[in-house]
């Protein structure tokens, strides 16, 4: 229960991903807090697993615990997010990541590299659920974790932003919902083509 704990989840890719950055940050981390009880549990599998390992080892950096295995469980992973303190994303590119905004929604608070979409997810900062550092900036990673990790309020106040977030603007009704406004548009009146637009088309 004492423990403080960051926890990632996803395709263990480390050129994508950025695990690299996110040991590097976790280093940090330990450096600032040397006789917290600090855990960064890492969960999921892929291509270079076996090279994440060797980071670790030669970092000698303190608390990873690697779960490497792919969890569809939604109940199971609920427990992992749920029993974290925050989610950390350290990604260098994306399309739109899911893993955060999953964390997000079981009301963690995150700290995310500025890959794509995360800008958009986190609009609006903490208010938002959550901090937006540069890319490939393991000290700026670093900062924020910390931020979280020292003011135990702080994270509960910025983890149900981040789950009020995900209800209003990417629970299946809001998407729903506003999809309908872009598409359906109820006001427009259907035009219908004249002849000379047809004759163009055939």
């Amino acid at each position: 229960p004492a423990a403080e704990v960051a926890v990632w989840h996803g395709r263990i890719e480390l050129d994508q991903k950025g695990l690299d950055i996110l040991i590097a940050a976790w280093e940090d981390v330990c450096q600032s807090r040397p006789t917290a009880d600090l855990r960064l549990i890492l969960i999921g599998m892929g291509p270079d697993g076996e090279e994440l390992d060797s980071i670790i080892r030669k970092s000698a950096v303190r608390g990873v615990v690697r779960i490497n295995k792919w969890i569809h469980d939604t109940i199971l992973l609920r427990q992992y997010l749920g029993a974290a303190d925050l989610f950390v994303f350290a990604s260098r590119y994306e399309g739109f990541p899911l893993a955060p905004m999953e964390a997000m929604a079981c009301g963690l608070p995150v700290v995310a590299s500025a890959a794509s979409g995360m800008r958009d997810i986190l609009q609006d900062g903490w208010n938002s659920g959550g901090a937006v550092v540069p890319c490939e900036n393991p000290h700026a990673l670093s900062v924020e974790i910390l931020r979280l990790l020292r003011n135990p309020s702080l994270r509960e106040e910025i983890g149900r932003s981040a789950r009020s977030r995900i209800q209003t603007m990417f629970s299946t009704n809001a998407v729903g919902s506003q999809l309908a406004d872009v598409l359906l548009q109820r006001d427009a009146e259907p035009t219908v083509p004249n002849e000379t637009e047809l004759r163009l088309v055939s």
